[in-house]
């Protein structure tokens, strides 16, 4: 069984670097991560996604981190009947990755696990 490491919310942003500024300024967390599509900061094994602002950030979005996805979407991909799903993907970030459409919602669910090179 897939074991859950992280659920992290997604921030969209019109100015990521700003947003990241002030989380870092005021909030005192730290830059985990910084790519022109997405940043990530931490603070006591916390972190917080900030991505682009638009369509498909959707009005919420979170992140969760799995130490397995294929376990992960074997196991609930037979409960999918609702959501629409898009992935895996293998981002820039070291992360796969597959999104979930939260039905009835404009929450975007992302799923994800740390690959290696």
């Amino acid at each position: 069984m897939y074991k859950v490491l992280f659920l992290s919310p997604m921030v969209p942003s019109q100015q990521m670097k700003a947003t990241a500024d002030f989380f870092s300024y005021a909030l005192d967390f730290e830059l985990a991560l910084d790519t022109p599509e997405h940043i990530i900061m931490s603070r006591n094994n916390l972190t917080l996604h900030i991505i682009p602002a638009g369509e498909t950030a959707g009005e919420t979005a979170f992140y969760l981190q799995v130490d397995d996805l294929d376990d992960f979407w074997d196991t609930v991909k037979g409960k999918m009947d609702e959501a629409k799903v898009d992935g895996l993907f293998h981002r820039s970030t070291g992360m796969k990755e597959l999104v979930i459409h939260v039905p009835h919602t404009h929450a975007l669910l992302h799923v994800g696990q740390a690959i290696r090179y």
